[in-house]
């Protein structure tokens, strides 16, 4: 099989795949709730590409800190500030 380069407009064109290189994937999820029987789930996801030399555990990790911080604002934003999330992370 013959690899060919082509640019994402170029493979959208022709209706081809393109793989634009492995990816470092994160999706983190919390249930609020809101009292009375209701719950709102919040989920949150960031994805990465992996460069030569990255190495992928270490980008999950940034991602995950990162997407906490996030999932812990909108938490606190639905709860209210005096209602904390069950988990939070303590950075090392």
């Amino acid at each position: 099989m013959e690899t060919v380069v082509k640019t994402k407009q170029k493979s959208q064109e022709e209706n081809s795949l393109v793989n634009d290189g492995d990816k470092a994937w994160v999706t983190i999820s919390q249930v609020v709730n809101l009292g009375n029987y209701e719950n709102v789930k919040l989920e949150v996801g960031y994805s990465r590409t992996v460069k030569l030399g990255d190495n992928p555990i270490d980008l999950v990790k940034q991602m995950e800190e990162e997407l906490e911080d996030l999932l812990v604002r909108k938490v606190e934003e639905i709860k209210g500030v005096d209602d904390k999330p069950k988990r939070r992370r303590t950075r090392e």
